[in-house]
């Protein structure tokens, strides 16, 4: 099992490594804390994260859907 630093997760995916830990408090990408401070995410889980289609959390607008 590998570990990745959010740092190294938020390179793979692409977003702000302060987007990591934001979905990681909402539940949306799974961590493990390997001490009072120290998060960690296995490098499976991210794996299984990109190819679940779960690394879209937001909705795309269609472009004729109204504003609400």
């Amino acid at each position: 099992m590998q570990y990745l630093t959010a740092l190294e997760v938020s390179l793979i995916l692409k977003v702000q490594e302060n987007t990591i830990y934001q979905w990681a408090r909402r539940g949306v990408i799974s961590f493990d804390r390997l001490g009072e401070k120290c998060v960690r995410f296995r490098k499976e889980d991210i794996e299984e994260f990109m190819t679940s289609g779960r690394n879209r959390p937001f909705k795309i607008k269609k472009e004729n859907e109204r504003p609400r």
